[in-house]
């Protein structure tokens, strides 16, 4: 739907349910945050490291920024963790993110965050293991049966081509057992198998991915005798679920951008025991960083969520949703500008 109002003077606000039914599919979604990721290698995208704000150990607030010239868009994403919300019946994850457009700097719409959060993350976990899990990995574990875990599975069924069976575990088992329905429905070519223990989970898979709340005082129950050789671990949830020996014990350690990882071990919240890391993800892509060496190598790509894989798809969301109709237009100002 073409608008007749120049930019600068309203915003298209788009609700969950907006962003979802646009549609990005997750090949799409895959395609589009390897391209910024592979950019932020060339140095080609203006990303400072994300801003975090801990009220106490188990709520937390991020800012992150980025600015694409070849998207012609700058972003920036407000989001809330909070660990006691699902029983009040709330989200645990809940933010916006707004766009701008990068010629006259004016905000072009305002998106509810966690579907693109949620989608992006299953991208990166899907680039992370076509460039780093073994080959032939056919097993995956995933730790915590929310939201996210969907995601996840949707891409890591397209980056792991020869995946067959996918280890559920939760700490509410009924969360495990209602994933196991669902992915069964949506995934018939994979056996899904809920297991009674985190360590059973980790120990008998060649990809493991962690889902659960970001928090200071986190348990980190996975040491380093629950990993297979030729493992790659995919943490969604920083150093939380993983023990600092589990990551030493690794071969190699990767971050999703240096810069950020750094920020955060300054910070002294996360990451204060953790192993040398062997380079960022946006590095590997462009081959500047080795990868995978040995089929036996234990390997961690520790996925922190950065803004270049918002940016990714938050512009063609925007422009998608303007082209079906989507969303609602708001105004930005009363009058027009002067002078």
């Amino acid at each position: 739907m073409s608008r007749s109002q120049p930019p600068g003077t309203e915003i298209l606000y788009l609700s969950h349910a907006d962003v979802a039914r646009v549609g990005i599919s997750m090949a799409e979604t895959i395609d589009a945050v390897q391209e910024l990721l592979m950019a932020r290698g060339r140095g080609e995208v203006l990303m400072p490291p994300k801003v975090g704000l801990y009220p106490s150990d188990r709520t937390w607030y991020h800012a992150q920024m980025s600015y694409a010239p070849s998207l012609r868009h700058a972003v920036i994403k407000w989001q809330s963790g909070y660990s006691d919300n699902p029983p009040r019946g709330l989200r645990y994850l809940m933010g916006l993110l707004i766009l701008n457009d990068a010629e006259t700097g004016a905000p072009l719409a305002v998106l509810e965050s966690t579907w693109l959060t949620a989608q992006r993350t299953g991208a990166v976990s899907a680039i992370s293991a076509r460039a780093l899990a073994r080959p032939g990995a056919s097993t995956l574990a995933l730790l915590g049966c929310g939201v996210q875990a969907r995601t996840q599975l949707e891409g890591l069924a397209l980056g792991l081509p020869a995946l067959d069976t996918v280890l559920l575990y939760d700490l509410v088992p009924e969360h495990a057992v209602r994933f196991a329905a669902w992915a069964t429905e949506r995934f018939p070519r994979l056996r899904f198998q809920t297991v009674a223990s985190a360590r059973e989970a980790v120990a008998g898979a060649d990809v493991v991915v962690t889902a659960g709340p970001i928090e200071r005082q986190a348990p980190r129950p996975i040491q380093p005798d629950w990993l297979r050789p030729g493992v790659l671990g995919l943490p969604l949830d920083y150093d939380c679920y993983w023990s600092g020996a589990a990551l030493s014990a690794t071969d190699k350690y990767y971050v999703d951008d240096l810069e950020q990882y750094r920020g955060y071990q300054a910070q002294g919240d996360f990451f204060q025991d953790g192993p040398p890391v062997a380079g960022d993800l946006p590095r590997l892509l462009i081959g500047q960083v080795a990868g995978r060496e040995r089929d036996d190598e234990r390997i961690v790509a520790m996925n922190l969520g950065i803004s270049a894989e918002d940016i990714a798809i938050a512009a063609r969301i925007y422009q998608r949703a303007r082209a079906v109709g989507s969303g609602r237009w708001l105004p930005l100002y009363n009058e027009p500008a002067s002078g």
